[in-house]
């Protein structure tokens, strides 16, 4: 059986959900032939490692960050009028004809806002960001004559890339500016659509709202709060293109003043299917496609918690090391992992040792003491049946 290959290039590309994705996708479609990987490719490499794929025999190639506006500039692509346009690619479809480039993230975010029930025709759209994902979004919505405005930190960044919207697409009711306005802005947004990398990895404690004035220093969260409730409107659809975590700091505030929100993912898994029919032909099963994302998205943050747990006791003195032994003499795991589900055995025998340390229960244990090993674990499975005991 030959093996058709597929993949996402990117730098770094450890964190990526594509794969899970479309091996979910392909199987789904019995295309047992079909594999979908991720690899890391440093920028400079870029160029000779999408000529190597394609000499290699793949027949398509997601691109992730920091590729989607290089590959342009590498002459080798030859891209569709949109991503053109757009100045940003994110499929390749490789042919006997060269390398056709396709930019599926705009109409990925389109899509998903109309799977969650938005009406975008004609609506005033208010664009958070100036980066490569809210360029894509902004050319599309711009094609299709909505009122646009971005709001960007650096303001001349979003006048430019506002300027560009309204040569190349004739629609002249698209305006840029920074962050001064955009009270203002969002009061008259009907979808509102953040693009930053706000409120993921280093900045997850940090909303968009975080980065408005306040007219004085006095109960910042509660003035915050307040002026969200004030200008939002009540219809107003609400969209963070970030998907990990599953509600940013942002979300979380919009939706708690009441407005529809959604995050990312169904943009992640519409971009993806609509990049499986460039490839293939056929349409993939997007439950299927995201199903298999939340999946990932669930172990992901269980590995992330276990990490978290081994990384708080790690370099702790041999006797921390022993107490933890021996807890895990005691089956407490195998116990707690059949009678609640949680977690892995691993975990839950950080988790005992730490409650142990937390609730001065360590010398007993250290010692030997059978009442101070169950007393500690109890400490942490409090759902623990009464009736199940410790092999001590």
């Amino acid at each position: 059986m030959t093996i058709q290959k597929f993949g996402v290039f990117g730098y770094p590309i450890g964190h990526s959900l594509s794969p899970a994705m479309h091996t979910a996708a392909f199987a789904a479609l019995l295309m047992n032939d079909c594999e979908y990987k991720a690899y890391a490719v440093p920028p400079e490499n870029l160029k000779d490692a999408v000529l190597k794929a394609k000499a290699d025999g793949f027949k398509g190639l997601n691109l992730t960050i920091p590729h989607k506006e290089k590959i342009l500039l590498s002459g080798i692509v030859e891209p569709d009028a949109f991503s053109k346009k757009a100045g940003a690619v994110n499929t390749l479809l490789f042919s006997d004809g060269g390398i056709k480039g396709y930019n599926t993230d705009a109409l990925g975010a389109l899509a998903a806002l109309e799977h969650a029930g938005a009406d975008v025709d004609g609506k005033n759209i208010l664009i958070i960001g100036a980066g490569g994902a809210a360029r894509s979004i902004s050319f599309l919505f711009g094609e299709r004559q909505n009122p646009l405005k971005i709001i960007n930190r650096t303001a001349e960044k979003a006048e430019k890339l506002a300027i560009e919207i309204r040569e190349k697409t004739g629609n002249q009711n698209v305006f840029g500016t920074g962050f001064s306005t955009a009270w203002d802005d969002l009061k008259k947004a009907d979808i509102i659509i953040q693009t930053t990398d706000l409120g993921m990895g280093k900045y997850e404690s940090v909303s968009f709202f975080d980065q408005l004035s306040l007219k004085t220093d006095d109960g910042k969260e509660k003035q915050k709060k307040e002026m969200i409730s004030n200008h939002l409107k009540p219809t107003a659809f609400v969209f963070d293109i970030v998907y990990n975590p599953q509600e940013t700091k942002f979300l979380k505030e919009a939706r708690e003043a009441g407005v529809q929100t959604m995050n990312g993912m169904m943009m992640l898994v519409f971009q993806g299917a609509l990049a499986f029919e460039i490839w293939t032909g056929k349409k993939p099963d997007i439950d299927v496609m995201a199903n298999a994302v939340l999946k990932k998205l669930k172990n992901a943050k269980k590995d992330e918690a276990e990490k978290t747990d081994k990384a708080e006791i790690a370099g702790k003195t041999d006797e921390m090391e022993k107490l933890i032994g021996l807890i895990e003499k005691t089956a407490v795991s195998k116990h707690a992992t059949v009678a609640m589900g949680i977690r892995s055995p691993d975990a839950e025998t950080i988790r005992c040792a730490k409650a142990a340390v937390e609730k001065g229960y360590a010398d007993v244990i250290l010692v030997g003491d059978k009442t101070g090993i169950e007393n500690a674990a109890r400490l942490v499975f409090t759902d623990l049946p009464a009736n199940i005991r410790f092999k001590l």
